[in-house]
């Protein structure tokens, strides 16, 4: 699977933005995925699935509401002709923590 080329971002103490390069391929939109995977260093697995649809011309995110001392799995998938599928193998994925400032 080739990563699609990215930029992470934080937005504030609670937010982060999420920015990536179009892909080749006929994209008809994008499917964004992130859940709680880690709190204060404590691994959990019962957390909210949070998923969001946006439009083909999209190439960016901003996810608000994080929690600080929280470490996210967060992932993009392009959605092609056959639905949720991704395009020529090419998906974000990534970890990114919430720590207690903001840069």
């Amino acid at each position: 699977m080739k990563k699609l080329k990215s930029e992470w971002n934080r937005a504030g103490p609670t937010s982060l933005h999420v920015k990536w390069e179009r892909p080749y391929g006929h994209i008809l939109g994008y499917k964004v995925s992130y859940k709680a995977i880690e709190i204060a260093s404590v691994a959990v697995s019962n957390t909210t699935l949070f998923e969001l649809a946006l439009n083909e011309s999209s190439t960016s995110v901003h996810l608000a509401g994080l929690k600080t001392f929280t470490r996210y799995n967060i992932t993009v998938t392009p959605i092609g002709r056959r639905g949720l599928r991704m395009i020529s193998n090419y998906a974000l994925a990534g970890n990114f923590i919430m720590s207690s400032f903001c840069l």
